[in-house]
């Protein structure tokens, strides 16, 4: 049976195409706004695989030593502070350009607490894509109890308890006649969230016990069939499948990603998403997810109003280029304002 390794890995294994894959999911969720990548397939497998990595990058970073909770108030102070600003950024923008008003539950999208309220529509007004937040808070929240129970649990339980967990979301899924239940519901998004603490356990595991090196040479091969395997997953499977599709995989795709990046970094796959420009665009993928939806808003209505019509390709591309410059501006003013580091 495998044990659990408290001991601290390299630093570097917090790698750059982990973080880079932050920036393509949200642009993933942009080109589903866009309906460049139609239906819900991709949208659902990004945000999906966004829970998953949140809590595999909170567990790489912060397990390997005993987190106090003094250090984790102040963590989730900063980032919080975050949260509310750029939400109370959106909302004020959204009211001036959209037909929703002064109703009753502005405060629960301004208290970001809307996914605690059971219904689809109350999670996606305003800005929809804020439900996110209310739900990521929730898994903020609970990482320290979930690190430590998870990390003193038997491997035998805890994987066993998430294989239950995942099946019991995806028998709500089939068996609700709401999204509510099994897309915007806190505590069901935390299945997600824990899934990647205990994928970073299995890597810090396979890292610190030297298991992982009898994989190096065939690595960069496993790397592509990975990238191969996504895009075609996200060109077959349907709407209903592809929450599972992304559990599965980014079960290999995050030990791959790493264990490349710690003893075989020389990989095509490794290279690409290791490039400068796709890395440091990391820094602004919160920002983009977050505004893309206003940007498009405003958009339309500028160009309506002015009369203007575009073809769907040159709309598509300037909803692209608008949303990308209000990410990075944003994100700027933001860091210097909060004096925050990166998500």
């Amino acid at each position: 049976m495998m044990t659990t390794d408290t001991s601290t890995p390299p630093s570097h294994i917090l790698v750059k195409p982990l973080a880079s894959l932050r920036f393509l999911l949200a642009m993933v969720v942009v080109l589903n706004h866009t309906n460049v990548l139609s239906g819900i397939t991709t949208g659902r497998m990004s945000l999906a695989t966004f829970f998953v990595i949140s809590g595999f990058f909170l567990e790489m970073r912060h397990s390997v030593e005993r987190l106090q909770w003094s250090q984790w108030k102040h963590f989730m102070l900063s980032h919080v502070k975050r949260f509310y600003i750029l939400q109370w950024l959106c909302l004020a923008v959204w009211l001036m350009f959209s037909s929703f008003g002064l109703r009753w539950d502005l405060m629960l999208h301004a208290t970001l607490t809307q996914c605690w309220y059971p219904d689809d529509k109350m999670c996606m007004a305003y800005n929809g894509a804020s439900w996110f937040l209310s739900t990521l808070i929730f898994a903020y929240m609970m990482f320290p109890v979930i690190s430590r129970v998870t990390r003193v649990t038997p491997v035998y339980v805890k994987w066993t308890v998430v294989a239950i967990a995942l099946m019991g979301a995806t028998w709500i899924k089939y068996n609700t006649t709401t999204n509510y239940w099994w897309q915007f519901f806190p505590p069901t998004r935390l299945i997600d969230f824990t899934y990647g603490v205990l994928i970073a356990q299995l890597v810090k595991h396979l890292i610190t016990s030297g298991r992982g090196k009898k994989l190096s040479p065939v690595l960069p091969w496993i790397e592509c069939l990975l990238v191969a395997a996504v895009v075609g997953t996200a060109c077959i499977v349907d709407g209903n499948s592809s929450t599972w599709a992304a559990w599965v995989l980014i079960f290999f795709v995050l030990p791959t990603f790493t264990l490349a990046a710690h003893y075989n970094p020389r990989g095509p796959v490794h290279r690409i998403m290791s490039m400068r420009w796709l890395y440091k665009a990391r820094n602004f993928s919160f920002e983009l997810y977050m505004l893309h939806l206003i940007v498009m808003a405003v958009t339309k209505n500028v160009l309506e109003h002015l009369g203007i019509t575009l073809p769907h390709s040159a709309l598509v591309t300037l909803y692209i280029i608008l949303s990308i410059i209000t990410a990075i501006v944003v994100h700027n003013i933001l860091t210097r304002i909060l004096k925050l580091r990166n998500l």
